[in-house]
């Protein structure tokens, strides 16, 4: 038996979510269970538990692929929004990779214009000519700036209108969850307190959507400032670039994890509460 009685602060109950101060923990498992689902000792019974009236019904493991493809049908009703919001992020991320070149340019025409200026004076064509490089440049980098602003603004406005309408269409996850929640079985109500309910509706809803289109955009942003960061690289100069490439991997080995993190364990099944069979400290 490796349980243990535990005073911890800002821990929850694998079970049934509640806080609490003091808590039966298996160390080994990294599991707390709260005095009074321990004592239940059966999860048939204990509160926060999917159950209906033929018994406890264990969560369906989702695995990444059926929830991209959950995630992608939600997303279809949608999908010319959420292509617009893909187009204005891909607009984005174009447009930032020519900032750099326009810094660096900014620089060039500083320096030139302060060695052409000394020798010729100011009044050469030489200097005028770096003098409104300099000008056109900062006009552009400026351009490119606000258009920068305004294409994000209208991503993140496009991006909220898309989870919008998701969560909380006539189609939305939030009004199927509900239909489908006033269908089930008295057990249902009787192992789900009211709390858990309204959660489910409000809170676990909006995080069940996030990750689908911020993944999907985020996925989309980096493989675009990979492979365009990839080409201005050697477009502005080939042997740097290898000189570059050559130092990743030695610093991504030096500056690396060593360790793995490990994965959250799901609550059910096979966790800890105290029933023969479902933890391996338990005979």
């Amino acid at each position: 038996m490796c349980w243990s009685v535990e005073k911890r602060i800002g821990h929850r109950c694998d079970l049934c979510s509640n806080g609490g101060e003091h808590w039966y923990r298996c160390n080994v498992c990294d599991f707390d269970a709260c005095p009074a689902c321990f004592n239940k000792k059966d999860k048939s019974t204990g509160e926060g538990v999917m159950r209906g009236d033929k018994g406890v019904r264990d969560n369906a493991v989702v695995g990444r692929f059926d929830y991209l493809m959950r995630g992608i049908k939600m997303i279809w009703p949608h999908i010319w929004l959420f292509s617009l919001a893909l187009g204005c992020l891909l607009a984005q991320t174009v447009a930032s990779l020519f900032l750099p070149a326009l810094q660096g340019q900014l620089f060039d025409h500083i320096i030139d214009a302060n060695h052409v200026c000394k020798i010729n004076g100011t009044a050469s064509a030489e200097c005028h000519r770096h003098e409104d490089g300099f000008t056109t440049t900062v006009l552009e980098y400026v351009i490119i700036s606000v258009l920068l602003g305004m294409l994000q603004a209208l991503r993140n406005l496009l991006f909220q209108l898309c989870a919008r309408l998701i969560t909380m269409g006539k189609n939305g996850v939030r009004n199927r969850l509900f239909r489908t929640m006033i269908k089930q079985d008295i057990a249902f109500f009787d192992g789900m307190r009211t709390g858990d309910i309204q959660q489910r509706l409000q809170q676990d809803v909006s995080t069940m959507v996030t990750p689908i289109y911020t993944t999907l955009s985020t996925v989309l942003s980096n493989a675009t400032t990979l492979v365009g960061g990839i080409v201005m690289c050697f477009a502005t100069s080939w042997r740097l670039s290898m000189l570059a490439f050559v130092t990743i991997l030695p610093m991504m080995h030096i500056t690396g994890e060593r360790t793995v993190p490990r994965a959250p364990a799901p609550i059910y099944p096979g966790q800890c509460p105290r029933i023969p069979g479902s933890c391996p400290c338990i005979p």
